[in-house]
């Protein structure tokens, strides 16, 4: 993938983590080659740090499905709800854990939310993409698109 692309996806992502009031998490961008994936996040939750990588060298059986400003899009939301799928999948999570990362993700999404604006459907527009995580503690998750 061209370094244009690249400037794309962060210009793209960095929108999306300010939209979603994401501003917290300090975000780092890799340009490298990623193996079966278009892109991929991982987060260190409690230090609040998140590496964003944009696959470099993409397949050429997959270029015609690159789309990089959904790629980052994806990317950040995967972002917006890390916090409540680490506490979620933890075993030693409390229920007050849980209650407290879904509201936070609720607020941020009743600002995201505009009551004026027409409803779009809620069928996904694309076929779904399976994600694959490999972290070796809870607070740390990798996901890939």
């Amino acid at each position: 993938m061209a370094n244009k692309d690249f400037e794309l996806f962060q210009k793209t992502f960095t929108k999306y983590q300010k939209l979603f009031g994401l501003t917290g998490y300090k975000v780092y961008f890799k340009h490298e080659p990623i193996e079966n994936c278009f892109a991929q996040i991982t987060v260190a939750q409690t230090d609040m740090v998140a590496t964003v990588r944009l696959n470099s060298d993409l397949p050429d059986k997959d270029e015609p499905h690159k789309d990089i400003k959904q790629s980052a899009k994806h990317e950040a939301l995967h972002l917006l709800v890390m916090r409540l799928e680490i506490n979620a999948e933890a075993r030693y999570s409390t229920s007050a854990e849980i209650y407290e990362a879904t509201e936070e993700l609720i607020v941020k999404l009743e600002g995201l939310i505009n009551e004026d604006s027409p409803r779009r459907s809620m069928a996904p527009s694309r076929p779904r993409i399976t994600t694959q995580r490999t972290s070796p503690r809870p607070s740390q998750r990798m996901r890939q698109r």
